[in-house]
């Protein structure tokens, strides 16, 4: 037997905690994953011969992907970390999703007078752009692009040659960007990094190409 407790706001059975319908919470899932979700409202659960318990009906906030399952969640009180005052902040966007190349957020942009045209014709026949991170006279850092491969091998080994034969204190990292058609603009995003994804990623968060929580 189901019961839903008729108001608008619930203190949790063992919990130092109450919770209202329309708010946040933070809550582990059963993968320890930190979810965050809108209260819907609380149900007391009672199967004799178990004694009553709370179970808090939700729905997952902010986009899903295939893999999350279904919105609509039901949280255990215990799983509850807390209450959230406000709305949080949207989640710094991943280094490997796809990127405008214009886009002045995109920490692996290359400076350039193409025109979306012109870019996107480049990209039909080379997809993939090899790039390497230089710093530059005052001490910042800027992408140039050092060539473009019809295939991912092509730009594998472009890529290891360049490295190893062009060892500068000044070339700080290198990346290969797959380049494609979509959009007006055109997208890209990295495959392959050099000397690996976690030390060029902590080298963008040195030179300041991307933020420190990302």
């Amino acid at each position: 037997m189901k019961e839903t407790q008729q108001q608008s706001s619930w203190d949790l059975w063992g919990r130092d905690l109450t919770i209202a319908a329309g708010k946040l919470i933070e809550y582990q899932d059963g993968a320890a994953r930190v979810r965050v979700a809108r209260v819907q409202q609380v149900r007391v659960v009672s199967v004799p011969p178990y004694s009553d318990a709370q179970v808090i009906d939700v729905k997952l906030y902010g986009p899903l992907t295939s893999r999350d399952g279904p919105r609509t969640r039901t949280v255990q009180p215990a799983q509850v970390l807390r209450v959230l005052d406000a709305t949080p902040p949207p989640a710094a966007k991943a280094l490997t999703s796809l990127w405008s190349p214009r886009d002045e957020n995109n920490p692996f942009r290359v400076e350039s007078e193409l025109t979306n045209e012109e870019w996107r014709e480049i990209a039909r026949w080379y997809p993939f752009s090899l790039r390497v991170l230089v710093v530059i006279q005052g001490g910042d850092a800027t992408w140039h692009e050092e060539a473009r491969t019809r295939t991912w091998e092509q730009a594998k080994e472009a890529m290891q040659t360049l490295a190893e034969a062009k060892h500068h204190k000044d070339w700080l990292a290198w990346v290969v960007m797959k380049c494609e058609l979509r959009g007006k603009e055109g997208r890209e995003k990295p495959v392959l990094w050099n000397p690996g994804p976690g030390s060029v990623q902590a080298t963008l968060r040195e030179v300041g190409l991307i933020k420190r929580e990302m």
